[in-house]
């Protein structure tokens, strides 16, 4: 069986990344077989396994999830069909199968929410009446953060990361 993992450059031309018989793990740390260096991959993300004519994938217990045709992945093994999506992270890859599909058009990318709205702001509670002593020493407050893991992280949305992605094609390219 020859697989290749297709992933489509800015430009919308194909890069194939073939898929060697046995294991391959995908993710950011150094010793993965395919590195995609974004902080929303994973160290060790997804593995996807070649063996007796078979193309299997798992996630690895990634913090962003793996997923395929867009259903989310968990940690048992999934078999792949010719014309698969993989998104990981922000990164999309469509799976070729003995040169299937012949025609390798992009996945896909999933549908993105609205912009949030902002919320209404809540009534702030009075402060409570003070004595003279409760004035010599006065409290400071911290304020609470409510940011969400995507409004910190960026979520799937932040493509920045991908620069790093496209300098390794062009060095690979030259």
């Amino acid at each position: 069986m020859n697989a290749n993992l297709i992933r489509f450059k800015k430009n919308g031309s194909p890069k194939a990344f073939p898929l060697p018989d046995g294991t391959t793990i995908i993710g950011r740390q150094h010793d993965c077989t395919l590195r995609i260096p974004i902080m929303s991959v994973s160290k060790k993300h997804c593995q996807i396994t070649l063996t007796d004519g078979t193309l299997k994938i798992c996630d690895l217990g990634s913090h962003y999830g793996t997923y395929l045709d867009d259903k989310q992945l968990s940690n048992q093994e999934v078999d792949v069909q010719a014309g698969s999506s993989l998104r990981i992270g922000p990164v999309m890859f469509l799976f070729q199968i003995d040169g299937k599909p012949e025609k390798l058009t992009p996945p896909k990318s999933p549908v993105k929410k609205a912009p949030k709205t902002e919320k209404p702001q809540k009534e702030q509670p009075k402060p409570p009446q003070t004595t003279p002593a409760d004035e010599a020493a006065p409290v400071q407050q911290t304020p609470i953060m409510e940011d969400t893991a995507e409004e910190q992280f960026g979520g799937f949305a932040d493509l920045a990361g991908l620069e790093d992605l496209e300098k390794l094609d062009s060095a690979e390219d030259a």
